[in-house]
């Protein structure tokens, strides 16, 4: 004999609870020309660093970009990190009884 214990878990929509701050951001790399706009993860960036990124002080995840596809590739990579949306806000108790017939 099972014993099934069913927790009353609310299901929620992950995206409006968290910031919609970006996790990428656009900087100029190895140079000042129309093509050195870099997409990088904020996190590998030197703290407070502003201007030029140069080779070896963070990894670019696009680089020699201008700032028209440096905008299209951060908004890309925004998008795949975004969390998945719920369809609804029912308990995990309500969906397993529905689908399991009770």
């Amino acid at each position: 004999m099972y014993k099934i214990t069913l927790y009353n878990i609310k299901v929620t929509n992950q995206g409006d609870n968290m910031s919609t701050k970006s996790l990428y951001t656009i900087r100029k790399y190895d140079g000042d020309d129309r093509y050195s706009y870099a997409v990088f993860l904020k996190s590998d960036l030197p703290k407070g660093r502003r201007g030029v990124i140069f080779y070896g002080e963070a990894k670019p995840r696009y680089c020699g970009l201008s700032r028209d596809q440096a905008n299209y590739y951060k908004g890309t990579l925004d998008k795949k990190a975004s969390p998945p949306k719920a369809k609804s806000s029912k308990t995990l108790t309500e969906i397993l009884m529905k689908k399991w017939g009770y």
